[in-house]
C-alpha cells in the first residue's frame, strides 16, 4: 500500500511510460490528479500537526499541545491543563486553580483568557489531525459511534500506549475537535454524524422492531449486532469499507435516539420493560443520596455520573430529562447555578431572614409588576452572601420551594405578581381574538 507521500511523487511521466498511452493510462493519469491533491491537502496538514514523535504516550500527547501554546511556562501549562480537564483526571475552577498556584482567582481567568485566545487564533483542531484521522477509520469501522472507552483502547493500540487514557481525558481531547461530536453523559459516545449508518432508518425500524417482538422486551448487545450485521448483508448495504462491526456506542447511541428504546451497559429495552426495570422513586432516592454525600453543589452531569458509576446495570443514558426534573422538583434540593444543584442539608440559612427578604420583594413586585431576581442580588449581593445565599440561582430557589404561593416564578430570573400574570393573560387572549 502506498504512502500519501509516495502518492504524490507519482507523476504522469511515469504512468505513460509504464502502461503506455492507453484509455487505461489516461483514466489512472485522471485518478492521480485527484489522489495527489487530496495527499498535497493531508501533507500540508500534517505539517501543522504534532509530530508523530509527540504520540510517545497520551501525557506525551496531551504536553506537547498544551505546549504549543503555553511554552516552556509550568504555571500556564497547569492552569490550561486544568481548565481544558488535563489535569487529575478533572476540569478545575478558577478558585482552585488560584489555591494551586497561590494567586487570585483573576489572574487565573486572565492567563486562561490570553491562552485561549491563542488557541482560538491557531486553530487548535489542526494539531490532531493524525488522531482524527484514525479516530475517523474507528468510526466508520463501528457504525459511526463509540463511546470514550472504546476510543481509548483504540488509540491506546494503534499508538502503542501502555496507560489507558479515562474517560474524562478522552471526552476533555475531543471538545477540541471540530470534526465529531460526543452524545450523551454516561457513557459518553464520540459520533461521526455524517456516518451513513448512523443516519439510516431502516436500522432503527430493525431495531426498534426486534425489541418490541420479544416476550421480554429486551435485546442482549452482542444479539443486536448479529442481528443488524445480518441485516445489512440481506440489503446489500452499499457501504465502500464494508459493513460494520457495531460498536457498543452505536446501540448506546442508538438506544437513546430511537424514540421508545432505552439502553444500559448490556441491553436494549422498550418501553414497558425499561419502566418495570427501574422505576421514578429509585431515581429520586438515589439522587438525593448522591447530593447529600457530595457535601458540594453538583451538576447535573455529575449526578448522572455517579449514578451510572455506582449503579451501571440499572441507570442508561437517556434519564438527563428525567434527573433534572427530579433535581428541580424535588423540596430537600436547591438550584445553585444553571444546571448545578445543591441538597437543603448544605444550605444554612435562616428562614426568618428569607421570610424578611420575601416580604421586601413582595412590595417591590407588587410596585413594578415583574422583576428580575439577577438585579435584586446584585443591588443587595454582600447582605446575601453574609447569610450564605450565594448566587441569584439560590435565591430563586429558595422563593420557588417556599413561597410558591407568593409569586408567581414565571422562568428564572423573573418573578411577577398573580396579578401582572392575569392580565398578560386577559391581553394575549383578546390578541387571540
Amino acid at each position: 500500500m502506498m504512502t500519501w507521500a509516495e502518492v504524490a511523487r507519482l507523476s504522469e511521466r511515469g504512468i505513460i511510460r509504464h502502461s503506455g498511452v492507453t484509455m487505461q493510462a489516461l483514466d489512472t493519469i485522471r485518478n492521480v490528479w485527484s489522489l495527489k491533491t487530496t495527499a498535497q491537502q493531508l501533507i500540508g496538514e500534517f505539517a501543522k500537526s504534532l509530530p508523530r514523535e509527540a504520540y510517545g504516550s497520551f501525557d506525551q500527547l496531551i504536553d506537547a499541545y498544551i505546549a504549543t501554546f503555553a511554552g516552556q511556562d509550568a504555571r500556564k501549562a497547569r492552569v490550561l491543563k486544568g481548565r481544558l480537564g488535563f489535569l487529575d483526571g478533572r476540569r478545575w475552577t478558577l478558585e482552585e486553580l488560584g489555591a494551586l498556584e497561590a494567586i487570585s482567582r483573576e489572574r487565573i481567568r486572565q492567563i486562561h483568557e490570553i491562552l485561549t485566545m491563542r488557541m482560538q487564533g491557531e486553530n487548535s483542531s489542526m494539531l490532531f489531525k493524525r488522531l482524527w484521522m484514525v479516530v475517523s477509520r474507528l468510526l466508520t469501522e463501528s457504525g459511526g459511534a463509540c463511546c470514550a472507552t472504546e476510543v481509548a483502547e483504540y488509540l491506546a493500540k494503534y499508538f502503542n500506549w501502555t496507560v489507558l487514557p479515562d474517560d474524562i481525558a478522552i471526552v476533555s481531547l475531543f471538545n477540541s475537535s471540530t470534526e465529531f461530536a460526543m452524545h450523551g453523559v454516561v457513557p459518553i459516545n464520540i459520533v461521526q454524524h455524517d456516518n451513513p449508518c448512523i443516519n439510516c432508518s431502516e436500522i432503527r425500524v430493525k431495531l426498534s422492531d426486534e425489541i418490541i417482538s420479544r416476550q421480554d422486551g429486551t435485546l442482549p448487545f452482542t444479539e443486536a449486532v448479529n442481528i443488524l450485521h445480518a441485516y445489512c448483508q440481506e440489503r446489500h448495504c452499499a457501504i465502500q469499507t464494508g459493513i460494520p462491526l457495531f460498536a457498543k456506542g452505536f446501540l448506546y447511541f442508538l438506544g437513546d435516539v430511537i424514540e421508545d428504546i432505552f439502553a444500559d451497559r448490556s441491553r436494549l429495552y422498550s418501553k414497558s420493560s425499561w419502566e418495570m426495570k427501574i422505576s421514578q422513586e429509585t431515581r429520586a432516592s438515589l439522587i438525593q443520596q448522591i447530593m447529600i454525600n457530595a457535601g458540594r453543589p453538583l451538576h447535573v452531569d455529575e449526578v448522572m455520573l455517579e449514578m451510572n458509576k455506582k449503579y451501571a446495570a440499572h441507570f442508561h443514558i437517556h434519564v438527563q430529562s428525567t434527573t433534572r426534573n427530579i433535581l428541580s422538583t424535588s423540596p430537600d434540593i436547591y438550584s445553585y447555578h444553571s444546571g448545578t444543584y445543591i441538597h437543603r442539608s448544605l444550605v444554612d440559612i435562616h428562614m426568618n431572614i428569607i421570610a424578611d427578604i420575601a416580604d421586601s420583594i413582595e412590595e417591590s413586585v407588587l410596585a413594578n409588576g415583574e422583576i428580575s431576581i439577577i438585579d435584586v442580588f446584585i443591588k443587595n449581593q454582600s447582605f446575601y452572601l453574609m447569610n450564605g445565599i450565594r448566587t441569584p440561582y439560590l435565591l430563586y430557589s429558595l422563593f420557588n420551594k417556599s413561597f410558591y404561593d407568593r409569586f408567581d416564578m414565571v422562568q428564572f430570573p423573573r418573578i411577577r405578581s398573580f396579578s401582572q400574570t392575569h392580565m398578560i393573560t386577559i391581553k394575549q387572549e383578546q390578541s387571540d381574538k
